[in-house]
């Protein structure tokens, strides 16, 4: 991919980047909202989309719309699809996770992941690195969360980008995007 879209070598260490999510890995909020749907039913899916059904002006008729199942993942080991469930779980309902507190008052589980969406590298050094307040806004890194619940029956994934972490002024939280997939394949099931 490299050497035929930008004349380079790929080296071994991009590798191991793109599989955490860095370097050369570009994604959308629906993707991600997309893939998390897949990790919470496992194997199965289906094609993301925009409606479910339609209704022509002065007509009763509702005419649905039959989802499009995508090609199955299948793992080495489908023991993985637990340990990456059980991973998500703990990021929202342990004393470790990253995310405690955004499901702290659910009345129901959450398996989520938080992450951070790199713009620019920044010097990491501590005689370099610059105030994030110094950072302009539009190096800034974005917030990223990812979740699906309930987690012992998913029927929504939804992925969140909060944009640029430090908002212009503390009252007011940064912008934000998303992208939610509803767990269903029946076009009525709201």
């Amino acid at each position: 991919w490299k050497r035929a879209t930008r004349n380079e070598t790929w080296y071994p260490g991009e590798t191991l980047n793109v599989g955490i999510g860095q370097g050369f890995m570009t994604t959308t909020p629906l993707q991600l909202a997309h893939m998390t749907a897949m990790v919470a039913v496992r194997v199965r899916g289906y094609r993301p989309r925009i409606l479910a059904a339609k209704q022509l002006p002065g007509s009763e008729d509702v005419i649905e719309f039959e989802p499009t199942p995508v090609a199955p993942v299948h793992l080495n080991d489908p023991h993985y699809w637990d340990r990456i469930a059980e991973s998500m779980k703990a990021v929202m309902h342990t004393a470790q996770g990253t995310a405690t507190r955004s499901g702290a008052d659910a009345s129901y589980r959450i398996a989520g992941k938080s992450g951070t969406a790199q713009v620019t590298g920044l010097s990491q050094e501590d005689d370099e690195a610059p105030d994030l307040l110094d950072v302009p806004r539009e190096l800034r890194d974005h917030a990223l969360f990812v979740a699906y619940a309930p987690s012992d029956a998913p029927t929504i994934a939804v992925a969140v980008l909060a944009l640029s972490l430090i908002p212009l002024r503390p009252s007011r939280p940064p912008p934000s995007c998303g992208s939610r997939v509803t767990l269903s394949h029946s076009p009525t099931q709201p």
